[in-house]
């Protein structure tokens, strides 16, 4: 009657993941990177679980049928704007599901100086490119 297991799955393929996943009869499979580098996508479109539900580690809809929910909150995905973009079905938390506070992890921050178009030389009608990633990613 084991119902909790951690299994390590990075050395197996995804046809393997997926066997095991119907072997051990997973109701509920829940997805943490959506399209990250260390995602395995294909083994959620082979659909190795009845329900499918992403989360966390993907900030909006993966346009894919085989996604049957999406774990959000009202901050990251305001109905009002964004219900009709996912083909997910919603299940919107009532708090914030990200907790993090930025004031804390990044209190250096705070004291930088602000910096504006003027001060860094840009004219006013200057287009401006804004990137607030990691850097590989714009590389």
């Amino acid at each position: 009657n084991n119902i909790f297991t951690i299994r390590h799955l990075a050395d197996l393929s995804e046809l393997q993941v997926y066997n095991l996943i119907r072997k051990d009869r997973i109701d509920i499979l829940v997805d943490l990177n959506g399209y990250t580098s260390a995602a395995k996508t294909l083994i959620l479109a082979l659909k190795p679980a009845p329900i499918q539900m992403l989360f966390l580690g993907w900030p909006g809809t993966i346009g894919a049928k085989f996604i049957d929910y999406f774990i959000s909150d009202p901050i990251q995905s305001p109905i009002e704007s964004f219900r009709d973009s996912f083909t997910e079905k919603l299940i919107l938390l009532s708090h914030v599901a990200f907790v993090a506070s930025h004031k804390d992890l990044y209190s250096n921050v705070l004291n930088e100086p602000i910096y504006n178009r003027s001060k860094l030389g840009i004219p006013e009608n200057a287009f401006v490119f804004a990137n607030f990633n990691q850097l590989f990613k714009i590389d």
